[in-house]
């Protein structure tokens, strides 16, 4: 417990560092994802229903997210393609999270479904074949999030969870160097986006980044300043940690990386 109590102290500083929570950043610019256009995208809410976070269904009953997503008796709303009837599935097994001697944890994670918990229609997306195809900068990659944006009295815009899905695209670029030297920054595998009419919901993290039907990414985090006047979105690399992903869903055990 020592190991993920850290993890999570961790995350916390580094999104206090870079304005991970900014609840001015929403899923913006995209549109309601037609039916059976992201069936592998997983709500992760609280016993309350409560928004946490995204996450992608993989194969054997597996959700791929971010770690810092984690929290105690969270549940998965499986098939929230609002034409149909979710299924919502309460997570008991502990997270598996990858982390390394050197650094510690990293901000991806994998949580395991009970057996036969998942309708057989809904198809789990596919891992990357990293050595045929990956996108590169300047490519645009999809990204889809549960959360839209309200305008307030005040004509303030605020994060709100919704019923219906969001997607959007987004345009990749070289990563720059954050405003920051927190070590969180230093060791995971990431890599970024932006698009000036594109942005995204602290909900909204963990969801996948898809690229040709393929999830090449993990939402981790939003808002770090590259310039004064621009914001850049990081996701963790999935290529960079593809043989973890599949030890770990294959045989089923719960360890680090």
């Amino acid at each position: 417990m020592g190991g993920l109590t850290s993890l999570l102290l961790l995350l916390c500083v580094g999104v206090t560092v870079s304005t991970v929570m900014d609840l001015q950043k929403r899923i913006l610019g995209g549109h309601v994802c037609e039916p059976g256009e992201r069936g592998y995208h997983v709500k992760l809410v609280k016993e309350n229903d409560d928004l946490i976070c995204g996450g992608s269904l993989l194969k054997n009953e597996w959700i791929l997210t971010a770690a810092h997503c984690w929290e105690w008796a969270m549940q998965a709303v499986v098939d929230v393609d609002p034409s149909n009837e979710k299924v919502t599935v309460l997570i008991t097994e502990p997270p598996v999270m990858y982390g390394d001697d050197k650094n510690g944890i990293h901000d991806i994670m994998l949580l395991k479904l009970p057996p036969k918990s998942i309708p057989s229609d809904i198809k789990p997306v596919d891992l990357p074949d990293c050595k045929k195809q990956k996108p590169m900068p300047r490519d645009t990659v999809k990204i889809a999030g549960s959360v839209v944006t309200t305008t307030s009295g005040d004509n303030e815009k605020e994060c709100v969870a919704s019923d219906k899905l969001q997607c959007a695209d987004i345009k990749l670029f070289d990563c720059p160097t954050p405003k920051t030297d927190h070590k969180l920054y230093s060791y995971n595998h990431w890599f970024c986006g932006e698009t000036s009419t594109v942005d995204i919901c602290p909900g909204d993290t963990g969801g996948g980044v898809v690229f040709g039907n393929t999830i090449y990414g993990v939402i981790s985090f939003t808002g770090v300043a590259k310039k004064d006047d621009s914001k850049f979105h990081g996701f963790m690399d999935v290529c960079k940690y593809k043989d973890w992903i599949k030890t770990t869903t294959k045989k089923g055990f719960f360890s680090f990386g």
